[in-house]
Parts: structure tokens; sequence; C-alpha cells
């Protein structure tokens, strides 16, 4: 019978297994091949995986225990052939040196009475012969006179090149004989052989000093294990030299092919002298002299006067920089495997020193043994880190399995950026997918959640961090080591980052396909270079982060669908519920408006002439939040101008900020914005109120502050717009229905009176009176007087 297995219970599981495989790659990594693999059960592919390493494991043992073995045969031949030459040159040495010796006394016994002259080769026999030996490369011979004696010269020459002279003086040489100049010239060329065997034999002597030395450098370049152990390396061997610097660099290329410099160790023969600190990175297109050099010679070069060097006359800042060290020679070994550049290697001297063929010979052989190493020692860093980096990945990417909301993703990041402050922000984007708002939905630093006033409210995306840059490039990762120093930022980004408190920032956009979700922003107090650590977990979070991003923001979407539909409700209800009464509806409506920021609710209904053209506005109510003032009176009109470019908008319109002009809300005309500035508008919403085709009249929400009116809050105002609008008019049709059954019972009432009435006078009388009463009016009856002796009159009846 299978058992079942929850998802968590498998998760767990691989993430245990998986975290053994990866102890067990470090373990090999780091050299340790000897280990002995549990096999896993229960993921078919995890015990395959360790079946695998272990055979990986076993291999790279004997691989290694192998090179091992033929190192070590290679190391005694090499000191067996050392021995026999260094015997066999020490021979030939003696016996070159006994020759000599004897050859020498011979001629030194012939010159006996010479030695009282000590300038006997200067005016004296030789000097006649010397040059014409040279010239003619020939025996030159100089007969006696002047009280000198006679002199004979021989070349002694080795493979035609004349190399030195030997010279006899004395009485007899006048009667020598052919049989005695050939012997002469016998010695002259053992002289020659002599002389050649013992340069060879200094010549071999300083190749086995060099080979002694490049065999210690790469016996210590060979158990490395640091770069300040291959620096170490080879500044030992050259201690007698006295070298003052040497710094090896690391040389990389970004994601725009452009080639840095990284500081892999800066030694000095100061302990106290300033150094660079690992991972210093400069551009090598700063240095024009090096550039040339590392891309195109890429060869050893010495420099014996680095301020006189015409190679280096063009590059001020690199000579500059070595003058501040007090460098005068500098040797510089491009580093390379094959064709491809990985570093250079410079060692630097405080005095003006002179370099030789060997001395060239030597630092490229050095170079080219330090390129292997360095090459070797970042592969096993590189396989290393790897394997650190793939564990840092696995645990984040465990704990983010299991978020469930923003708190608990920036909580699970923040194990490897421990230092920084971690913020998980939505981003609103329009139609054509560019960012308009940012939300900042969870932030999280020093083990605490912040809670800043802007958490969760929609903020202008031109007030991201660092928004000038990464607007520039929003679809890849961007980051700024320092944002005061960075040129790329203006000034009111600088001025931001100073009030939010970040120096430093990296920003992660998140994307769901091809649909903005948001942006992860990583900050750091103070200035921060991002690691290549940071930098590959940033790289590796990108597509599943978008993703938890996408899932967790539409249950975010679910839960505000159902806030926006319950608030939507909320006011459907409360509208329905205002017994259709005018002042209930601006409460509700000035209510609807506080909750996004909006001071003041202005209702503009239509007026009409007697023949019902609309002719006008006039403000029919003004509700307003405590701090709003009422700067209006109610009835206020505004003319025909205001009213036929405000009835341009069938629609609900919204406009986050009058004085900013917006390429996503329509243009204002000239009528409309008079008429919001009249009520000193900053923002504005304008809601039309319709009845089918006629004109009710307009409602506006207004603020004396810039708003933002997102997605969600215009289409709140697009659903309630025509309840609204009904509502007014039942609210117009139920006033009027009032004030009609007001006039049919005035008039009921004064007729019912008029007619129990029984004289004209009388019934003058009630008319007035109950004329007067309805309308709290003086009321006046002139009545026609007809008798003859005063003629026509007429007399005043008053109520």
């Amino acid at each position: 019978m299978s058992e079942i297995v929850t998802t968590k219970a498998l998760n767990e599981l691989i993430q245990e297994q998986g975290e053994a495989l990866l102890n067990y790659v470090a373990l090999i990594a780091a050299g340790q091949t000897d280990v002995e693999i549990d096999i896993p059960e229960g993921i078919e592919v995890m015990s395959d995986l360790a079946v695998a390493l272990q055979y990986l494991a076993e291999d790279v043992g004997d691989r290694i225990k192998s090179q091992t073995t033929l190192l070590n045969e290679l190391e005694s031949r090499v000191q067996e052939r050392t021995k026999e030459l260094e015997e066999t040159l020490e021979n030939l040495r003696r016996s070159q040196q006994q020759f000599v010796r004897e050859e020498w006394s011979r001629y030194l016994r012939a010159q006996s009475e010479n030695q009282e002259n000590p300038d006997w080769m200067q005016n004296g026999p030789f000097e006649p012969v010397v040059q014409k030996a040279v010239q003619e490369k020939a025996p030159a011979f100089s007969p006696a006179k002047d009280n000198q004696a006679s002199a004979l010269t021989l070349p002694i020459n080795y493979a035609d090149e004349l190399i030195g002279l030997l010279g006899f003086e004395g009485d007899d040489l006048e009667n020598i004989t052919d049989d005695d100049l050939a012997a002469l010239e016998d010695i002259a060329e053992q002289v020659g052989l002599a002389l050649e065997n013992q340069r060879l034999f200094d010549l071999t002597q300083l190749a086995l000093s060099e080979t002694e030395e490049l065999y210690r450098v790469s016996s210590l370049l060979n158990s490395a294990e640091t770069p300040k152990d291959v620096t170490e390396a080879i500044v030992g061997p050259l201690a007698g030299e006295n070298p003052v610097m040497a710094r090896l660099w690391i040389i990389s290329e970004d994601e725009e092919n452009q080639q840095w410099f990284e500081m892999a160790h800066d030694w000095s023969a100061d302990p106290d002298a300033p150094h660079l600190a690992p991972g210093f990175r400069m551009p090598l297109s700063r240095f024009p002299f090096l550039e040339n050099l590392l891309n195109n010679e890429r060869e050893t070069t010495l420099i014996s006067s680095v301020k006189n060097d015409p190679r280096t006359r063009n590059d001020t800042e690199f000579v500059s920089i070595l003058a501040n060290r007090g460098i005068e020679s500098l040797a510089l070994l491009p580093l390379t495997i094959g064709t491809r550049l990985i570093g250079l290697f410079n060692i630097g001297w405080s005095t003006v020193r002179s370099f030789n063929d060997t001395d060239l010979r030597r630092f490229s052989s050095i170079a080219a043994q330090t390129g292997t190493s360095v090459d070797s020692l970042r592969s096993f860093e590189e396989t290393k880190l790897r394997a650190e980096r793939l564990e840092a990945l696995s645990d984040i990417e465990a704990a983010l399995s299991f978020a469930s909301n923003e708190n608990e993703l920036v909580k699970a990041l923040s194990q490897e950026f421990e230092s920084a402050r971690i913020a998980i922000n939505y981003i609103d984007s329009d139609e054509n997918e560019q960012p308009v708002y940012y939300r900042t939905m969870a932030s999280y630093e020093n083990g605490e959640f912040l809670s800043p006033e802007y958490l969760k409210h929609p903020t202008d995306i031109n007030t991201f961090p660092v928004s000038d840059i990464w607007l520039n490039a929003p679809n890849r990762i961007t980051s700024t080591f320092d944002i005061q120093a960075d040129d790329r930022a203006s000034a009111e980004t600088k001025k931001l980052a100073e009030v939010m408190g970040y120096q430093a920032a990296a920003i992660l956009p998140l994307r769901s396909g091809r649909t903005w979700q948001g942006a992860l922003v990583v900050s750091w107090k103070d200035k921060h270079r991002l690691t290549q650590t940071e930098t590959f977990l940033l790289e590796q979070l990108r597509e599943p982060l978008g993703a938890i991003v996408a899932s967790i923001r539409a249950q975010f979407a679910e839960e505000q669908a159902r806030q926006e539909s319950e608030q939507l409700y909320n006011a459907s209800r409360s509208l329905n519920e205002s017994a259709n009464s005018l002042d209930s509806i601006m409460t509700i409506t000035t209510r609807l408006g506080a909750s996004i920021g909006m001071e003041t609710s202005a209702l503009l209904m239509v007026q009409s002439d007697r023949l019902g053209n609309p002719v006008g506005l006039q403000l029919a109510a003004l509700h307003k939040t405590a701090e709003a003032e009422n700067y209006v009176p109610i009835d206020h009109k505004f003319g025909r101008a205001s009213l036929e470019q405000i009835s341009e908008f069938v629609d609900p319109v919204f406009f986050d900020d009058l004085k900013v002009k917006d390429q996503s809300a329509p243009a204002l005309t000239t009528g409309t914005k008079r008429l919001l500035e009249t009520f000193s508008a900053r923002s504005a919403a304008i809601l039309p109120l319709r009845s089918g085709e006629k004109e009710i009249g307009y409602l506006l929400l207004l603020s004396g502050n810039p708003a933002q009116f997102t997605a969600e809050i215009k289409r709140l105002f697009n659903s309630l717009s025509p309840q609204i609008a009904v509502a007014v008019q039942n609210s117009q049709l139920l006033e009027a229905a009032q004030k009609k059954a007001e006039r049919e019972e005035m008039l009921r009432q004064i007729t019912e009176k008029v007619r129990n009435t029984s004289d004209v006078e009388s019934v003058m009388r009630t008319a007035v009176t109950e004329i007067g009463r309805v309308l709290n009016r003086k009321t006046f009856l002139y009545l026609k007087d007809t008798s003859e002796d005063t003629g026509e009159h007429f007399r005043p009846e008053q109520k």
C-alpha cells in the first residue's frame, strides 16, 4: 500500500536531501574526495544524484593522486638531472680554469721584465699592432725600435667572431718561425675556446639560478590557496631586489562589455602604507596605456623609469598614481590563459632600475606560471562560491515557497541582505505598460517591519527611489554605489534619498509575462557595492519572485475588489436610503471624497430658460470637511461658457494635479479651469450627472492638494456616478412634487374659505387674507366706488 505524502512533507524532504548533497559537493570542491556519500531514499532523482556524486568523488580522487604521483616523479627527475649537470659543469669549469692559469703564467714569465711599467699596454709595443689585429682579424707584428721590443698580437676568435686579443713582446720575436707562429695561433685558439667555455658556463649557471628561482616560485604558486599567497609567492624570491609594491588585479567585463580592474591583493614592503581593499574596482578605460598593453600587446613590459618612458607619457593619471606611491621602475605582467586575459600582476621599485634580457625572460616565465595559478585559484573559488550561492539561493527559495504575504516575502529575503532595508512595492502601469504609480506593501530593516505613512498608498512613480536612474532602464537590475556621487541622479533624487535615509540602493524589477507586478528595493544607509553573490541572487530571484508577487498580488487584488464592491454596495445602499434628500446625498458623496483625500464636494445644477434651453450652472449644494473653507456662496451662478465647456465631459474625469500637465487626462478648457479655480482646487474629479441625454448637473470632488486617482478610485466613481444622478434627479422630482402639492393644498384652502363667505366684500377680504398668509407678504385689494355725487373712486382694502 503506497504512502500518501503531503506537499509540505515532500518539500521538506527535498530540502533536507538537497542540503546534504550540496554539503558533499562543497567537500569535494575543497579537495576532500575520500567521502562516503549516503544514498538518500524516497526520491529517485536524489538517489541517482548521490550515486553519480560518489562516482565523481572517486574519479576526482584518483585523478588527484595520479597527478601528485606524476608531479613527484617529475620533481625527482629534475633534481637528478640538475645535480648531474652541475657536476659536469663544475668539472669543465675546473679544467678551463687550470688551462687559463697555465697559459697566463707562461705569458707572465715571458713578460716579467715589463712588470715595472703598469702602462705597458699604452704607449708600448702593443699600441701599433692592437688596432691592426682588430681591423684585419689576423696576427699583427711590430718590430723593435726606439728602445722598444718587438710585439706580436694574435686575435682570439670563436665561431668567426673576435672575442679578444693575445699579445707577445720580446726581442726574439723578429726571428719567429712559421712553426712558432702556428703554435701561437693554436694557443690563441685554445684561449678562445677556454673563454667561450667560461662564458657558456656562466650562462649555464645563470640558467640554473633562474631555473631554481622559477622552481621555487612554481612550488609556492602550486600551493597557493589565496590571492595573498600568489602575491607572496612571487615577491618572496625577489626580496633581494627590494621591491616596494606588488599588486594582483583580476580583469573582468560587465554586462556592457566594459573591462574592469578588481583588486585581489595589494602588497607593500611598508606594512603601514595605505592598501587597496580586495574588491576595489576601476575601469580599464581609465588608463589608456594599460588598456593598450592588455588588449593589444599582452607582453611582459619592464619600465626602467615610469615618468621618462615614452609609452607612459600620454597616461598622466597612471604616472601620477605611481609617483604618489614613490614608484620609479615597474614590471607589468599580463596574466593570460591561451588567448584569454584574466589579470595583471605589477611589481614596483622605488629606484630607477635597468632591465636586461634576463629580467624579461624571468618575468615572462613568472607571468605564465602566475596566470595558470590564478586561473586555477579562480576556478576553485568560483566552484566554492557557486556552491555557497546555490545553497543561499536554495534557502531563500525554500523560505519564499512558504510566504503568503508581502511581510513574509521581505523577511525571507532579509537573511542574505542583513544590513539593508528591503521593501516590496507594487507597480501600477498605464495602457502602454509604463509605470505610473507604486505602493510600498512591506518594508523590513534590522528585524523590524516598518510602517511609514505612505505604506500601501498609491504614490507617483517619479518619487520612487532613484527613479531618474531606474526609469531609464526599468526592465533590468539597477544599482548605485553612492547616490550622492552618482552623476545619473538629479538633485531632487539625491535630496529624496537623504530624506528617506539611504545612500546606496539596488532595484529588481518584478514582472510576470509582460505585465508589471512590482519592484524589490534593497537600500543601505552607507555606501555599498553589490557583491557577486548579491548580484547572483538578484538575477536568479527575478523570475520566481515575480511569479510569487503576481500570485500574492492577485490575492491582494481579490481582497481589494471585495472591499471595492463592499464600498460600492454601502455607498449605493446609503444613496437608496437617503430618502432622495439632497443634503443626505451630499453627505454621502462628501464622505466618499474624504476617504480619498478630497476636502469638498460641490453640486452644480444645470439652469434652463422658460423654453427649457440650458443657459448656465448654479451651485446647489456645497459640503466640506472641517479643514476646507466655504469660499463660494450657495446659488452662485456660472455662465453659459462654463456650461458649454464642462459639458464636453460625458464620462467622469479626474485631474491629479491641475498645475501639472497630465498626458493621460483630457485637456482642460479655459472655462472649466476658471470654474475649478473658483473653488481654489489643486486636484478634482468631475462627475457628469445625466438622465438619458438630459444634463442634470455636475458633482465636483475637490482638494487644495495634489491627489492620485487610482484605477480603483476611478472604477468606484464611474459606477456611482449614474446612481448619484438618479438620486439627485429623484430629489428634484420630489421637491417639485412637494411644491406642487403645497400649491394645490393652498388653492384648496383658499377656495374653501371663499365659498363659505356670503357677500362680495367678505370674499375679497378672505382672499386678501389667505394670499398674504401664504406668501407672507402685505396684500392690497382696491375696490371701485360708483356713487353718483363723488364720481369714480377706489377704496383700498388691506390685509
